[in-house]
């Protein structure tokens, strides 16, 4: 793949990240995985390396995509053991790594049906939680707590208006009771509030969140207000890169408005310590991170 398919793909990519979950990323792009697959124009000689440079191509992201990354890698090992590339004909080794991709998506799945299962039982009466990002688990923690009956309201923190635009109509089409509050009020919204729920791009190896734009600074002052935060993230977004390996998009833009015109430089995502974080919560429950090692890859 040259620099120039790679810079598409990564285009590509973080447009689907302003719109879609990192689970549902995953999914979207597994399944394109296999239509591109079962359409690939190549011989037997050519489809491990074509195989595998796309693979690479998707774990070179920029920024890097969990948990895409960690089940394309556990495909790749499965593919390796599974010895695809040596059946024929080639039709036969088209189905058989699509197979072994639907049992990535399958798992997925599974993982993310396990954690909303554990992620509702932090939700009580009375709480007043803060979100600010369209994390998946998290939106879809909430109405299913409001399903089994508990009452609870949601302060929507504003910050991206198309975020919080995704984020107010997931409350009202679950009937949620919500306020939205500026960012610049963020201390009032603190003092209002006994719970912040985030989610995360990736968990690295030297214990840092990778999270949306904006959150670090307002664990920081949660933080500080000794207001919990709450974490919410599969054990497949445990990643062995740190956070200095995680490709973050810098995005460098002139804009002009009334009159003046200026350079601006904006993150894809923040970085954030898990000595922040109140509660790690995983499809396997509370965890610490002095359990990441037994659970994480060893390399991508």
């Amino acid at each position: 793949m040259t620099n120039r398919d790679q810079q598409i793909l990564d285009g590509l990519f973080r447009d689907l990240v302003d719109v879609y979950t990192p689970s549902e990323c995953s999914l979207i792009a597994l399944n394109g995985f296999m239509q591109a697959l079962r359409g690939l124009r190549s011989s037997a000689d050519r489809i491990e390396k074509d195989v595998s440079d796309l693979i690479q191509a998707v774990i070179d992201s920029q920024p890097r995509l969990y948990p895409l990354d960690n089940l394309l890698a556990d495909l790749r090992d499965e593919i390796e053991k599974e010895e695809c590339f040596k059946l024929e004909p080639l039709e036969k080794v088209v189905s058989s790594i699509c197979e072994l991709t639907e049992a990535q998506i399958d798992h997925l799945k599974a993982s993310t049906n396990l954690l909303l299962e554990k992620g509702v039982a932090y939700i009580e009466d009375g709480d007043r939680i803060i979100v600010h990002s369209t994390h998946g688990v998290v939106l879809r923690i909430l109405p299913m707590a409001k399903q089994l009956g508990r009452e609870f309201e949601v302060l929507v923190l504003r910050q991206d208006k198309l975020k919080t635009r995704q984020i107010v109509k997931a409350m009202e089409e679950a009937g949620l009771p919500y306020t939205v509050c500026p960012e610049y009020d963020l201390t009032y919204c603190i003092q209002q509030a006994n719970k912040f729920f985030i989610g995360a791009q990736a968990i690295t190896s030297d214990n840092k969140a990778v999270c949306d734009a904006g959150t670090a600074s307002i664990v920081g002052a949660a933080h500080l207000a000794e207001l919990p935060t709450l974490l919410f993230a599969s054990t497949l977004k445990l990643t062995p890169r740190d956070s200095s390996d995680q490709n973050i998009h810098v995005k460098s833009e002139i804009v002009e408005q009334n009159g003046t015109s200026y350079r601006q430089l904006t993150h894809s995502h923040d970085i954030v310590d898990l000595d922040l974080i109140d509660h790690l919560v995983t499809e396997q429950g509370e965890i610490s991170p002095d359990q990441f090692p037994g659970l994480r890859r060893r390399e991508l």
